[in-house]
């Protein structure tokens, strides 16, 4: 019987906090601007972006040859 009410209580839950497409959608697009914004203005924008460079003096790998990727997050 407890587990019975612990799965009810676990979906309503869950249906009370659903966010609808266009919640998701319009949370997407202002996280972009927001993005978007911090880039252009640098250090002066609200967010902060950290940057991950592999093979950042661009040496040799073995069997891969010269590597180099920047990850932007």
């Amino acid at each position: 019987m407890k587990k019975v009410i612990f799965f009810i209580l676990l979906f309503t839950s869950f249906a009370a906090v659903a966010q609808t497409e266009t919640e998701i959608r319009d949370h997407y697009q202002d996280v972009n601007k927001r993005i978007q914004a911090s880039k252009e203005h640098g250090m002066e924008g609200e967010l902060y972006c950290n940057e991950w460079i592999t093979n950042k003096n661009a040496m040799s790998w073995p069997a891969v040859g010269t590597y180099q990727e920047t990850t932007d997050f």
